[in-house]
């Protein structure tokens, strides 16, 4: 009993002292202990990691691993006691986590630095358990002399060391169990608690949901379908649900096709089930942006598929088509009594732009000169054309992780609304950016991420981001308001606490920087675009 409480008391303290230091640091350790695609050949490469240098050095070999401790450093770097510590040290497991964090390429959302340290936790505590179940012919100390593993100490240890593992599987069942589940989620009532301001002189007021990247794959996907489609929202849902109209932008392919793109290099392939359209229908998303880096994931067939799939769910899309002039087509929806419509560009994957029999996307280099701006003006015409009261210019533009745009960006972004666009909808950073108001026309620069699996990044907090409420009527944008939102794996939730104080001081930062003044009401950001009328 006495070695087995010592493996399970250190086994706990390796996995309680990594998933504490992640949690801190941003990390989503649950996501990846779902996933045992991931899970499970890091642990296993993990544990070689520790007991092939153990057997070599058992050999002679690897000599200058073995390094005598105090006892007094045990708890963070392992049993002292001719053993090597290398192999045995919880530090290694936060060495994964610093290295996800220290380094730019390993700072991408999308990277699973979470499980490395997930693997090497498991690992670690794998090795200490064995050394102590199996390795009875040595004495092992893992606590200073007084309170060593012997008699009624042992007993005191072993208690610990229960206590301890029971926690932490309580903290991860609890945890896992709500994520699975969302009790209460699914039951949020339908009707906002918003208020329209009365319409003067007979004009027509609307609300429009914006909100960033959406992206239904991978992690999302597995829930999608063990999970009702309304718990993805949160207690947002109400907000989406009593809006005029929502829109988002569809990071995503929405296929059944099992064959990625290979033809450029790529990293991440997203890729959402057919329900997927279902959970989009439940947040009343009746327009999306589909110039983004992921929608051809999954080759021309993904794009295919994600337009069929997303026509048969009525949901009006702008950005990739069949061939370029359908992907240059602008989509055409109601708002209430008002026509909006959307024309969507990207600068990512100068590859994926739609030829004359090609599927593709709607690819531009981000340019303030006149050949550019000439096919956003063409988009805004075409949408004036077929009846549309308000024009939407999407732009997927950018690197990821920067809180502000670069000159050219602003400058491509004012001159577009002075040639036809009123509101500039802009995503692909991860991360908000600031507003501007332009002579009367809103510019969102970069509206975060909204619903993904996405690791989180410390510093940057992608998993921080807002909801974009745009008042307007036929004259154009009157208000803007601000939603603070914290995105969890596979759901999005209104701030509160200390992300929402972060997440409003940021952004009214970013916003006065450009000129905008954010006035805070309670829980929301608020900002006239015009006044009078």
């Amino acid at each position: 009993m006495t070695y087995f409480g010592a493996g399970l008391w250190h086994f706990a303290a390796a996995m309680a002292f990594s998933a504490t230091l992640g949690l801190l640091a941003g990390g989503d350790v649950l996501f990846w202990l779902r996933r045992p695609e991931f899970l499970v050949p890091l642990v296993v490469a993990s544990c070689a990691l520790f007991f092939v240098p153990d057997r070599l050095a058992k050999k002679g070999l690897l000599k200058f691993l073995h390094y005598p401790l105090p006892d007094w450093d045990v708890l963070l770097l392992g049993p002292a006691s001719h053993r090597h510590w290398l192999t045995h040290s919880p530090l290694l497991p936060l060495l994964a986590w610093w290295l996800g964090l220290r380094y730019p390429l390993l700072r991408h959302p999308d990277l699973p630095f979470d499980a490395v340290a997930v693997g090497l936790s498991v690992g670690v505590g794998s090795h200490l358990f064995w050394d102590c179940v199996g390795s009875r012919g040595h004495k092992i100390v893992f606590v200073p002399h007084w309170f060593a593993l012997r008699e009624a100490a042992s007993r005191v240890y072993l208690l610990a060391g229960a206590l301890a593992a029971l926690g932490v599987a309580a903290y991860f069942c609890a945890t896992l169990g709500t994520g699975l589940f969302n009790f209460g989620a699914a039951n949020a009532a339908e009707t906002p608690p918003r208020s329209r301001q009365p319409a003067a002189r007979g004009k027509k007021r609307m609300i429009l949901a914006m909100m960033g990247d959406v992206m239904l794959g991978r992690g999302v996907g597995e829930e999608i379908p063990h999970r009702k489609p309304e718990s993805f929202w949160g207690d947002v849902l109400p907000l989406l649900r009593g809006a005029d109209l929502t829109i988002a932008n569809l990071e995503c392919a929405v296929t059944t096709h099992p064959v990625p793109w290979t033809r450029s290099p790529k990293v991440f392939h997203f890729k959402a089930p057919p329900q997927a359209t279902e959970v989009l229908r439940a947040a009343r998303v009746r327009l999306v942006s589909l110039a983004n880096n992921h929608t051809l994931d999954y080759e021309e067939q993904g794009l295919l598929d994600t337009l069929r799939h997303l026509d048969k769910a009525g949901i009006a899309h702008a950005g990739a088509g069949h061939n370029l002039a359908e992907a240059r087509q602008p989509a055409i929806v109601s708002a209430g009594d008002l026509k909006i419509g959307l024309i969507s560009f990207t600068d990512n994957e100068p590859g994926w732009l739609a030829g004359a029999e090609r599927p593709g996307v709607n690819y531009i280099a981000i340019q303030p000169d006149e050949a550019t701006l000439h096919l956003v003006e063409q988009g805004a015409a075409r949408c004036r054309e077929q009846g549309a009261d308000l024009v939407i210019l999407a732009l997927h533009w950018g690197p990821n992780m920067r809180l502000r745009p670069p000159a050219h960006f602003k400058q491509f972004a004012r001159a577009a609304t002075e040639r036809g666009v009123d509101i500039v909808f802009g995503h692909s950073a991860h991360i908000f950016q600031g507003v501007e108001i332009h002579r009367g026309k809103l510019i969102l620069y970069d509206t975060g991420d909204f619903l993904d699996d996405y690791a989180v990044d410390p510093t940057l907090r992608n998993d921080q981001s807002l909801l974009f409420l745009v008042e307007v009527d036929e004259t154009g944008v009157r208000a803007l308001s601000l939603i603070p939102v914290r995105l969890t794996f596979a759901e999005v939730n209104r701030a509160t606490g200390r992300d929402l104080e972060e997440i409003c001081k940021r952004m009214s930062t970013l916003a006065l920087e450009m000129g905008t003044q954010l006035e805070r009401q309670d829980s929301t950001l608020r900002v006239k675009v015009k006044t009078g009328g």
